[in-house]
């Protein structure tokens, strides 16, 4: 079934979906409020990759996604870096 966007543009497929981000604003956080991980997405300019780093109290797990499906891979330290351009 076909879908059009907020563009205007028509997507098909069987995944084919608008989504729109919500996003609220609190005045105050609870006292035993926590952080349960941190995310930092770099995307690819000229691609639909996504460079993920996850990182919480226990690990730090790194990820190259392709926006918009579900094919994501885990990735070792050094490949991460080589393709962020960082040093390790």
């Amino acid at each position: 079934m076909p879908v059009t966007d907020e563009l205007g543009d028509v997507r098909e497929g069987r995944y084919a979906k608008v989504e729109r981000e919500q996003q609220w604003t609190v005045v105050y956080l609870p006292a035993d409020a926590r952080r349960a991980a941190e995310i930092l997405d770099r995307y690819i300019l000229g691609t639909c990759l996504r460079l993920r780093r996850v990182e919480t109290n226990r690990d730090v797990v790194l990820k190259l996604g392709a926006v918009g499906t579900f094919c994501v891979t885990d990735l070792d330290r050094s490949f991460y870096s080589a393709v962020l351009g960082a040093p390790t």
